[in-house]
């Protein structure tokens, strides 16, 4: 089990004459061979970081690799000008203020009413790079988003596979934006703009169940909203489930830790160390929250497991209820300098020595 274990792969009209011809249908987890696309019509589905990468992968090794874009987000290159590494942006308390929190305090609240015009100017420098250093109004690429990049939190932030954009302006990759596959045939495909394309593999990234196979219906019905979305208290417990939680259902920039302080927050919850509002009051935070998700994100939320670009926020809140903190100094220096995991490994420590009587009865 896991939220992006799950393949999700669509049905496509006509998909049956497609195989029987010899075509294959696949999603990206389970392509692992560029050399079995060799001299291949290859077809890849969908414009995220997996899509991309395979795309990346067999241009110049197939006979040809076509994109099918839905929608085309802005990538985010590793190095901005080729200098500063993006974790610099984007793993730093200053990266996430950039996008408005579901509730924001101090600087942040400031940053986003009497200071939005500087975070909105930081913004607009950071898309301007981006725009020159992938060419994106070059008439060879022409893969501008055409809005803001701010509309980066709507789902997962995309990297920029090495050389892709390059790939593209040199006609090695070719990318059909805002389309999608309407049709199969032996070896071809249509697509929604009416064009007809070669293929012989699909390759599809677009995306995961987020299912719990091993839990009988009626539990899950009390873990789900009616939307399926996972209804759980700091990502972590369904409400009206006893002796159940989650572990993992926080998809994060740096997940290893979410997942480290969610297990923290876990122990200290299972050894009555924690004061959690009355049930009702959890409830009315969820369902706040995946509101919230579903507004930020038009739906692309991974089921309410997918809290990137916020994922320092969980973990204070995490920590907040744990009643620990890595300190002031380090929270500043996190302003400017990347999240450094090491620095929470105290946080533990500390947890368990309040228990130790209660783990030694």
């Amino acid at each position: 089990n896991g939220i992006f274990s799950d393949p999700a792969v669509p049905t496509f009209a006509g998909q049956d004459t497609f195989l029987a011809a010899g075509g294959r249908i696949m999603h990206t987890v389970d392509f692992h061979d560029v050399n079995d696309v060799r001299g291949k019509n290859v077809v890849v589905v969908g414009f995220g970081k997996s899509s991309c990468d395979v795309a990346n992968a067999t241009a110049g090794i197939s006979a040809s690799t076509t994109v099918i874009a839905r929608t085309i987000i802005w990538k985010i290159p590793k190095k901005f000008k080729n200098v500063l590494n993006y974790k610099m942006l984007l793993l730093t308390r200053m990266g996430e203020a950039l996008f408005p929190y579901i509730e924001l305090k101090g600087f942040e609240k400031w940053f986003h009413s009497g200071g939005n015009k500087v975070r909105e100017s930081m913004l607009g420098s950071v898309q301007s790079v981006v725009t020159g250093q992938f060419s994106l109004d070059d008439p060879r690429v022409n893969l501008n988003p055409h809005n803001s990049l701010e509309t980066i939190t709507r789902s997962t932030v995309s990297l920029a596979s090495d050389g892709f954009f390059d790939k593209v302006k040199s006609g090695q990759l070719t990318v059909k934006r805002e389309c999608e596959i309407t049709g199969m045939a032996a070896g071809e495909l249509t697509l929604s703009t009416g064009e007809t394309i070669a293929a012989d593999y699909v390759i599809c990234g677009t995306g995961f169940h987020q299912r719990v196979p091993f839990l009988d219906d009626s539990i899950l019905d009390r873990v789900t909203d009616d939307r399926g979305n996972f209804a759980l208290y700091r990502q972590l417990l369904p409400v009206e489930v006893p002796n159940l939680a989650f572990n993992g259902y926080n998809s994060s920039f740096f997940s290893q830790l979410n997942c480290e302080i969610g297990a923290l927050w876990l122990a200290a919850y299972l050894l009555g160390d924690l004061t959690l509002p009355s049930e009702q009051e959890q409830i009315d935070h969820i369902t706040k929250r995946l509101a919230w998700m579903e507004k930020r994100t038009e739906g692309k939320h991974a089921r309410g497991t997918n809290i990137i670009p916020f994922s320092i926020h969980n973990v204070d809140e995490l920590l907040d209820d744990l009643r620990v903190s890595v300190g002031g100094f380090t929270r500043f220096n996190e302003w400017l300098l990347p999240i450094n995991p090491k620095n929470y490994a105290k946080l533990t420590t500390a947890v368990l020595k309040r228990n130790k009587d209660k783990i030694a009865a």
